[in-house]
């Protein structure tokens, strides 16, 4: 619902209107201090809303007018944007100046009976809900004035148009039979007052839960009230559980009425003003106390009536008269000697913000002390990068060659030559496996190292293929508990997977292992799938598993799992 209605020209505020409790007046300076940018610098003819305050606002300069509408959080922004660009034309097209129709008496209860209308046009809603035969259609019709036209939302709901103080709002009834229909979600939607109206004989407790869950999961944080109907007799061990446990469980207050009286009919009109929040009437004492500041005015007793305005002004913030807050405010001013000029809206200053600094200069000069102790490293200097012209060539030390430091011997080995030894590739490795072996300097060796060399790779070729009978012995009686066959030969070699890093290979091997169990009927998660796969390597002495490896391992944990599951059964 539309619950203040603020306009400012020239960065001044020149009208304010309340229908309910909402800013006060501190507040309201909080909020234009947070769209001062909108107000100083204006954006024609856009509209804009924001939430503040557990209200939401909807602002925006549309001519020469800057409009503030503050409404409840659940009010649709787009039509409340359509009411500000309705009432902006309205008052173009009357060809008065805005100011002249706020100066104006009469003029202004025109403005007023415009906003008025706007605030029913957003069609304010009070919902009543409550099971089928509780008195809701009945309170409808002793709420709203008789006579009064009522308009049909399909065939689940009638909307009454009632009147609370000098507001219209629409109340909503619930005409189907059904208390659980799908269709109590729709009708309780963009509620800004929810009242359950119960029959104090209703001890169905499914279905007095069943209208507050629909509470909870539907308008959670709008206003609710409990009802609680009854014609003559009174149960009174109903109203106690309602009061003890449904109203306290939501913190709302619950109000027992006789729908034959009149009286209580008033009451709860009273009822729903409270929890709308709706602006009240300003107390008798108000009228005398403004008699009583002009008294003291005209004895030119100024303390005595600036006293009297402040306590005007403290009840005009109690009951959201802004209006007369601005007015007496003023007035104080005056009394005190002041000129009162009104506020206008300035810019509001840029906050500092953190720069970084565009340059960062050391004046001390930090020198650092070399790790071979042939010198010193200044801050800031250069540091020259090597050139390499061979892959053997040592990047490090490229201006003297690699020798063994001279250390003095002394005892049985003084006076013995160092020895210089050189490094080559050894010819009985490929490619993956590297190994280096001392070069013999003595050209006349070198029939000998040949035939060394071709003994060597023989021995090399015959170790290797005995460890691959091993591993192929090896696997065979892992997964198959057999013995296996003697006299068969090496069976062709199986494509090793090979995926990216070490961790991604193991990773991938898990996998296949996962989807390949799964196959077979069962599960086991990919941790203990990863456990699996490092366990296996090390029993086969593999850094990399090949797909019949995998095969294996997964046709091996499916059969110790179907063991297991006999040997359950049997026991």
């Amino acid at each position: 619902m539309l619950r203040q209605v603020f306009l400012l020209k020239d960065k001044k505020v020149i009208y304010r209107r309340s229908f309910a409790l909402a800013y006060t007046s501190e507040e309201f300076e909080q909020v234009l201090d947070k769209i001062n940018e909108f107000i100083v610098k204006p954006a024609q003819n856009q509209l804009f809303h924001r939430p503040i305050f557990n209200f939401q606002i909807v602002f925006g300069q549309l001519n020469d007018i800057f409009y503030i509408f503050v409404t409840d959080t659940g009010d649709k922004s787009k039509s409340v944007q359509d009411e500000i660009k309705t009432l902006s034309n309205t008052l173009s097209g009357s060809g008065l100046n805005v100011e002249d129709l706020v100066s104006e008496m009469e003029n202004k209860r025109e403005l007023d009976g415009l906003i008025e209308e706007i605030h029913y046009s957003l069609h304010p809603k009070i919902t009543l809900i409550g099971p089928w035969g509780s008195g809701k259609t009945a309170l409808a019709e002793r709420l709203s004035k008789k006579g009064e036209e009522t308009r049909d939302i399909m065939d689940f709901a009638r909307v009454h148009k009632i009147q609370l103080g000098n507001l219209y709002f629409d109340l909503w009834d619930f005409i189907l039979e059904d208390d659980f229909s799908p269709l109590w979600g729709n009708y309780i939607r963009g509620s800004d007052l929810v009242v359950f109206v119960f029959n104090s004989f209703e001890k169905s407790t499914r279905k007095i839960e069943n209208f507050i869950n629909l509470f909870k999961r539907e308008v959670p944080f709008t206003r609710k009230v409990f009802l609680l109907s009854h014609s003559k007799n009174l149960d009174a061990v109903v109203v106690n559980k309602f009061q003890e446990q449904y109203s306290t469980e939501l913190k709302s207050e619950s109000f027992v009425y006789d729908i034959t009286d009149d009286e209580k009919v008033t009451q709860i009109k009273e009822l729903l003003q409270r929890h709308l929040e709706l602006k009240r009437s300003l107390p008798p004492r108000f009228k005398d106390l403004i008699v009583e500041s002009n008294k003291a005015i005209e004895k030119d007793d100024y303390p005595q009536a600036i006293k009297i305005i402040e306590q005007l002004i403290k009840i005009a913030e109690e009951y959201q008269e802004l209006e007369y807050v601005a007015l007496f405010r003023k007035k104080v001013m005056e009394l005190k000697g002041e000129i009162p000029v009104d506020q206008i809206i300035e810019e509001k200053p840029a906050e500092k913000t953190f720069m970084a600094p565009q340059r960062v200069t050391f004046k001390d000069v930090i020198t650092v002390k070399s790790l071979d102790g042939l010198g010193t490293q200044k801050s800031g200097q250069k540091i020259e990068i090597p050139s390499i012209s061979s892959l053997t060539e040592d990047p490090t030390n490229l201006k003297r060659k690699r020798e063994t430091t001279q250390i003095p011997r002394s005892g049985k080995f003084a006076g013995v030559k160092d020895k210089k030894l050189t490094f080559e590739r050894s010819p009985l490795v490929k490619n993956d496996i590297v190994g280096l072996k001392p070069k013999e300097s003595s050209k006349s060796k070198t029939d000998v190292a040949d035939k060394k060399g071709e003994e060597t790779v023989d021995k090399y070729t015959e170790f290797q293929e005995k460890k691959q009978q091993e591993k192929q012995s090896f696997l065979h009686d892992m997964f198959t508990h057999t013995d296996p066959p003697i006299a068969e030969p090496l069976p062709p070699p199986i494509k090793e997977i090979s995926v990216g890093t070490e961790e991604e290979r193991l990773n991938y091997e898990a996998e296949l292992l996962h989807k390949t169990i799964q196959e077979r009927g069962r599960n086991l998660s990919l941790d203990n799938c990863r456990t699996f796969i490092q366990q296996i390597q090390l029993k086969l002495n593999k850094d990399i598993l090949n797909e019949q490896d995998i095969l294996n391992a997964a046709n091996l944990y499916v059969k110790k799992i179907e063991e297991r599951e006999k040997y359950i059964q049997r026991s």
